[in-house]
């Protein structure tokens, strides 16, 4: 890797939450370049904060998915291995 004498490094963004998250992270992963920030985009479609019960999805009541009850291991892991200096939760 080259390094540009005076070169500031990307500000390391991790985007976590659910749908919303997702399309935020995909928007400002588009800009980055522009930014000087690396993105790491772990929003999942119908993977808020809520573990276990019910969400509304495309008119229908649906259990939330199991894989969105571990949001606590799976974001701790991002963390440690994208190493953030910002955080959006959304």
């Amino acid at each position: 890797t080259t390094t540009v004498p005076g070169a500031v490094a990307p500000t390391r963004v991790l985007v976590v939450g659910d749908s919303v998250a997702l399309t935020l992270g995909v928007g400002i992963a588009y800009s980055s370049p522009a930014q000087n920030l690396t993105v790491s985009n772990d929003g999942i479609l119908g993977c808020g904060l809520l573990r276990g019960g019910q969400i509304w999805v495309v008119g229908v009541w649906s259990n939330v998915a199991t894989n969105c009850q571990q949001w606590p291991a799976r974001w701790d892991s991002d963390v440690s291995v994208t190493k953030p200096q910002v955080v959006i939760v959304r």
